[in-house]
């Protein structure tokens, strides 16, 4: 069964929308929203299970240009 973490991101302003962008092309992102607010932008991930979500917040958010920081909150209902 899968398990979800919203991912709350911190980006450069002039990459809120291409980051939107490519974050809805990764294969792990469900969705995800540019927001009014502390953070820039909120996706949601799916992984196999726990232990894959801080791999995949490294390899698929962290790589994108003009990610400054990300709180992720696991979801676990």
């Amino acid at each position: 069964m899968a398990v979800k973490a919203f991912v709350l991101i911190e980006t450069k302003i002039e990459a809120i929308k291409g980051n939107t962008k490519k974050l809805l092309k990764k294969r792990h992102v469900k969705s995800a929203y540019s927001v009014a607010g502390p953070y820039d932008i909120i996706a949601m991930i799916e992984a196999k299970d726990y232990k894959d979500i801080s791999k995949i917040v490294a390899k698929e958010i962290h790589s994108l240009p003009g990610i400054l920081r990300t709180t992720t909150l696991l979801a676990f209902d």
